[in-house]
């Protein structure tokens, strides 16, 4: 990793070192509160399925807020310009940003999933197969979803109003 590429994902932990705070507790809260919920069903469902309950509209929420901060606040509080005076290639600070948003999120899905599958470990037989199935569909879902909100999160920069005033975007209104 080059001097730059660590300058910027320095700038953007300090800077949104809160918010991972506060989606890790969201995701841990939303995580217990699903497998709380499944342990009173009574075994009728897999403890796997807090994973997949987790996964889609938990981690959906938590990567539009991400997607919300990293980005569109961004701009919206004026440090792009600091990064703009940076001596980097130009898609480079948004790689940065792609590439931290992707390992958070893939580190609390994993987490839940590891989870889960430490919980369904004991009452039921898994196979190495199976898990090994599972987490490469829980990867390419992670970024999937990751990269369709990065690029919402883009592309609704450039329809912003502020955005168009400083020239950086389109203003159709």
């Amino acid at each position: 990793m080059n001097s730059a590429t660590r300058a910027l994902l320095g700038k953007e932990l300090s800077q949104h070192t809160q918010l991972l705070l506060i989606l890790g507790a969201f995701a841990l809260l939303s995580t217990f509160m699903l497998v709380d919920l499944l342990s009173r069903t009574g075994g009728l469902t897999s403890y796997l399925s807090v994973s997949s309950l987790f996964a889609m509209p938990t981690l959906v929420l938590i990567a539009a807020v991400l997607g919300q901060q990293l980005i569109v606040r961004e701009y919206a509080s004026r440090s792009q310009r600091f990064v703009e005076a940076l001596p980097v290639a130009r898609g480079h600070h948004e790689w940065v940003k792609w590439s931290l948003g992707y390992v958070v999120l893939l580190g609390i899905s994993v987490g839940v999933w590891l989870y889960a599958a430490s919980l369904a470990a004991g009452h039921e037989a898994i196979s190495s197969r199976f898990m090994a199935l599972m987490a490469l569909r829980l990867v390419v879902y992670v970024f999937v979803l990751w990269s369709f909100v990065f690029t919402l999160s883009c592309l609704c920069l450039l329809y912003t109003s502020d955005a168009a005033d400083e020239g950086l975007g389109v203003d159709l209104g």
